[in-house]
């Protein structure tokens, strides 16, 4: 049994593009109960590659911009959930 929480407006789905947010996220019941959260976010020196950068502003606070995330895509033959 599974699931999943879908944080965008279904009615961006015309569109033609991915919508959602971070806070959409896959779950199961059966036969284990298991979340599977956004892994987006992360301090910049953790990772790896250039998804995100790091800016400081002048109170030196770090500040993260994600790039855009995919997250959610419906048309009339599917529904993608989770990453595209």
């Amino acid at each position: 049994l599974f699931g999943a929480f879908c944080s965008g407006l279904w009615s961006l789905r015309h569109n033609k593009s991915y919508f959602g947010t971070g806070e959409s996220f896959l779950f199961t019941l059966y036969p284990k109960q298991i979340k599977y959260p956004w892994i987006g976010i992360r301090r910049a020196s953790e990772e790896a590659h250039q998804r995100f950068s790091t800016t400081t502003d002048n109170n030196n606070s770090s500040h993260i911009s994600a790039i855009k995330e995919l997250f959610l895509f419906v048309n009339n033959e599917k529904i993608s959930i989770g990453g595209g």
